[in-house]
């Protein structure tokens, strides 16, 4: 008995969606104009479905597409709008590819007014890196990058694709023609800077910046809790506001103007002869504390975030038989509540990457199933993160997990990978 075999409808358009990742949410098409004027591109929020996007390949309809936000190829739309000719077509074109390192399309389209070429990647990167890639390294060539999210690239017709080489029209079908076409590594186009490593340090001085924003608004704080320091008061000042000038990066000589610009009119004593507060500040960064402090209060920590870690602290115990013993145990808890306070410090910013899709698919890029493991509840808590809050903070976090504090995750942790411990963090449980 003969067994019939199911068609596949849609072979082109499922090609089309695998390798140029379209957002499916909207799309363009171009509709005959009942008016004198000329036919005009719509944009519409309906889905772009499989039946559109083969009649836009088999040149039956004429549809546009964006990409989605973490795309598996880019292109370029190459026009000729003042009518230079083919040889300026074909300079503009070589100009492009010779930024991309060399490496021509995976595949060329003829457009009504130029060329489209299309770059394939064997594996997805964020949009917002993409782009921005390209735009450092097509500056002063005249191209456009679409589609983007939010500009859109006709969806090419099979009967338009022509070689990237000799230009002569490709014999092949659509979904041979992009089924054999090249598919780049990412950093062989689009340099090493890429790659997720490089990208990764990007990311950790653009934290850093965040931290000092953040900082910033500490010393505001502080320094509004001494808007003039009076005689009799410079020693408590000093100990609350240089140590913060120094976690936030200043000099000693900043750290010693801003001082200085504290002090109340009245004020005659020592510290008004500069060598002097400049030595009193040398003598605070020299012998810094193992932690930054931020003894005027955290920002973006709330009330229930510091009872929380002061309650988790307040479990450890230990032999109280002397007073050594009794302030190993003061200050061990100090750690910990600092720790406890730091790691939901990094939840917040966290959840504040998680509210932008474009950062989401960033960090999704840079740390891989960010965006599942989030959605799940859990956080990412890095090595060097954590080194970062404490340098032996291997000491502190078995308490946080054995109290119940911490619950880690069970995915698998990746050096190699690039996949870290993920934890979730149960504060409710000691408010």
């Amino acid at each position: 008995m003969m067994s019939i075999q199911p068609i596949a409808r849609f072979v082109k358009a499922s090609t089309f969606v695998n390798t140029f990742t379209p957002y499916r949410g909207r799309h363009v098409r171009l509709y005959d104009s009942p008016s004198l004027f000329d036919n005009t591109w719509t944009t519409s929020k309906k889905y772009l479905t499989d039946q559109i996007i083969q009649s836009g390949i088999e040149g039956e309809i004429l549809a546009g597409y964006f990409l989605a936000q973490s795309p598996r190829a880019f292109s370029l739309d190459i026009d000729d709008h003042a009518n230079r000719g083919p040889g300026f077509l074909a300079a503009v074109y070589r100009e492009a590819v010779a930024r991309l390192a060399g490496e021509p399309p995976s595949i060329l389209r003829k457009s009504p007014r130029g060329l489209h070429a299309f770059w394939f990647m064997s594996y997805p990167v964020p949009l917002e890196i993409l782009l921005a890639r390209l735009n450092t390294m097509l500056s002063g060539v005249p191209v456009e990058i679409r589609p983007t999210g939010t500009t859109a690239l006709r969806i090419p017709a099979e009967s338009d694709l022509i070689d990237p080489v000799t230009f002569m029209p490709l014999r092949e079908s659509f979904e041979v023609a992009v089924d054999e076409a090249t598919r780049y590594h990412p950093a062989e186009v689009l340099g090493e800077s890429i790659v997720p490593k490089a990208v990764r340090d990007s990311l950790r001085e653009r934290r850093a910046d965040y931290e000092r924003l953040r900082r910033a608004s500490t010393i505001a704080r502080a320094e509004a809790a001494h808007q003039y320091i009076f005689p009799k008061e410079t020693n408590d000042a000093l100990c609350a506001l240089i140590p913060l000038y120094r976690a936030a990066e200043l000099t000693e000589n900043e750290a010693a103007a801003r001082f200085a610009m504290l002090l109340a009119p009245v004020y005659d004593g020592e510290l008004r002869q500069w060598p002097r507060l400049i030595k009193r500040v040398h003598s605070f960064y020299k012998n810094a504390p193992e932690r930054n402090p931020y003894e005027e209060g955290r920002v973006d920590v709330g009330l229930f975030d510091q009872m929380a870690a002061r309650n988790v602290a307040a479990l450890w115990t230990g032999p109280t038989d002397n007073k050594q013993q009794r302030g190993a145990i003061t200050k061990r808890r100090l750690n910990l509540e600092a720790f406890a306070l730091d790691i939901l410090q990094w939840r917040g910013y966290v959840d504040t990457v998680r509210a932008t899709p474009s950062e989401v698919a960033t960090w999704d890029y840079l740390y891989p199933y960010f965006r599942k493991n989030t959605a799940e509840g859990y956080t990412p808590l890095p090595r060097n993160l954590l080194k970062k809050f404490d340098w032996n903070y291997d000491r502190l976090l078995p308490h946080l997990v054995g109290t119940g504090f911490l619950e880690r995750s069970p995915y698998q942790y990746s050096a190699e990978g690039g996949i870290c411990y993920y934890y979730r963090i149960n504060d409710q449980k000691f408010i």
